[in-house]
């Protein structure tokens, strides 16, 4: 048996354990993806937050996290269920850069975590977020600049409170903390 028979023997013995490493690899993906949009879900977005926070807080640089809510109709007439988020979700990622952290939480709610990013050229993404929205639907847009101090929960709420001063103020605009 030659060095090369017995390399091409391990290598076949490790192929099958690849493969499953490689299946629970989609299915952990699956587990942090809606599947209404393909962007991250709750579970993946905290994950994805935690680690901007601690990316933030080691090499500096401003952390900003907005919350997104489609805004309800005429007379406070919900949404229909079937309202396409996934299309609102596909142009809005189009205008937020490729670092940034996006996704949907619940219902019509995005939230989107922009790394690095000064509050100007923050207000200007989340306004063409806000703008990118179509289909005659509007939305609204509260968000935070992280202190470095406050837990996760609290810069969230702070994002929270901004957009329900802006569902407040008619909607259809972008409000920060």
């Amino acid at each position: 048996m030659t060095l090369r028979d017995v390399a091409g023997d391990v290598i076949r013995r490790q192929e099958p354990a690849r493969a499953q490493q490689r299946v629970w690899a989609e299915r952990a993906n699956l587990l942090r993806t809606d599947r209404l949009t393909g962007l991250s879900n709750r579970l993946g977005w905290d994950e994805a937050l935690d680690e901007a926070m601690f990316s933030a807080s080691r090499f500096g640089g401003p952390l900003v996290v907005a919350r997104i809510d489609l805004d309800q109709g005429a007379a406070g007439q919900h949404l229909p269920p079937a309202y396409p988020v996934a299309a609102f979700a596909s142009r809005a990622r189009r205008v937020v850069r490729n670092a940034d952290i996006f996704a949907r939480l619940d219902g019509h709610t995005l939230v989107v975590a922009l790394a690095r990013c000064p509050r100007p050229v923050a207000a200007q993404i989340l306004e063409r977020i806000r703008t990118s929205v179509g289909d005659g639907q509007t939305c609204s847009v509260g968000w935070a600049v992280w202190d470095r101090h406050e837990p996760a929960e609290s810069l969230m709420a702070r994002a929270e409170t901004a957009l329900t001063l802006a569902l407040d103020a008619g909607g259809d605009q972008v409000v920060a903390a």
